[in-house]
């Protein structure tokens, strides 16, 4: 759709679909993504420190983690290819879904020091280090839009594919990770299936939403916004003033996409020192079009994407 509009697309980490192999349907590439880097499959997925990931039709080996060996870890890859993609397409439209396999159980992580005076479990403290990990990965993605003078031509949406999970021993009540909403994942309840969606910085007028909006209504969304044709029977454009372009804009040159894995529900990471006695930083969260500001660095040099919220509602 918008890579028929001129747009360079890619899919940077987990995939999920289909099996392990090239040539078919269930794969990026034939579903309109020029580049596809990480996993293809939902299980291999699970792995932090894989011996090979796939990039487009075939697999890459990772020496360091041959044998078992936990010398690579994969979100870092990641992370590097996402920020390349990036630099390279800058001069052009471009498509970025970026879809880490943070945080997710397993909850392995190669450094828990950030939580280390926390008297939680091995399990809890891996958790909140992914979640710092995707917090500062999108904080690097807005470092790099901005470094590169796209900050004010990209839609950045930021969103989850489901509630706060309560496997391999994490306690999502810990983190209050729902927020005022009761379930996790793969409930029916609003903590299961609610999770927000962040859209900015400045290609959409600034505001919140209360309407249901569920990821099939993206893909309509993106193509309004990048002048594509909407594809029939594929969801509802967002047409309410927070999803609009602002008057006089033109399509956007680069949506970037980042979908907050397992873990994440009705609240966003922020600094620590802004919510003491909360856990790993979680601050309330708000619906469709968030603002986001500037990106700075948080404790230990991390860095750190500001979104500013309203208060949270009772």
């Amino acid at each position: 759709m918008l890579r028929a509009r001129g747009y360079r697309t890619a899919v940077i980490g987990k995939w999920g679909f289909g099996p392990e192999a090239t040539g078919q349907e269930g794969h990026p590439a034939a579903r309109g993504f020029e580049e596809f880097y990480s996993y293809i499959d939902h299980g291999h997925a699970h792995q932090y420190y894989p011996e090979y990931l796939w990039h487009n039709g075939a697999r890459e080996p990772i020496p360091a983690n041959a044998g078992g060996a936990k010398g690579v870890y994969a979100p870092d890859l990641l992370e590097r290819r996402a920020l390349e993609f990036i630099g390279e397409h800058a001069a052009e439209p471009f498509l970025l879904l970026l879809t880490p396999n943070v945080p997710h159980a397993p909850s392995d992580v190669p450094d828990t020091s950030a939580y280390a005076d926390r008297s939680w479990t091995a399990a809890n403290k891996g958790h909140a280090a992914q979640v710092s990990r995707f917090d500062a990965l999108v904080g690097k993605v807005v470092d790099r839009l901005r470094a590169l003078g796209l900050e004010q031509d990209t839609v950045l949406l930021v969103t989850s594919d489901n509630g706060p999970h309560e496997e391999g021993g994490v306690n999502p009540d810990l983190f209050d990770a729902n927020g005022p909403l009761r379930g996790y994942k793969r409930n029916l309840y609003e903590g299961g299936a609610r999770p927000p969606h962040r859209l900015g910085p400045n290609r959409v007028r600034q505001g919140t939403s209360d309407r249901p909006t569920p990821l099939t209504d993206v893909l309509p969304t993106l193509a309004e916004l990048g002048g594509a044709p909407r594809p029939r029977r594929r969801g509802r454009a967002v047409r309410r003033a927070p999803a609009r372009r602002e008057p006089g804009l033109g399509p956007p040159r680069a949506p970037v996409l980042v979908p907050r894995r397992v873990g994440v529900t009705s609240r966003v990471l922020t600094r620590q020192d802004r919510h003491p006695g909360r856990g790993p930083g979680i601050g309330p969260g708000v619906g469709l079009g968030g603002r986001l500001g500037g990106a700075g660095r948080g404790p230990a040099g991390r860095a750190e994407n500001r979104w500013h919220h309203p208060p949270r509602r009772p």
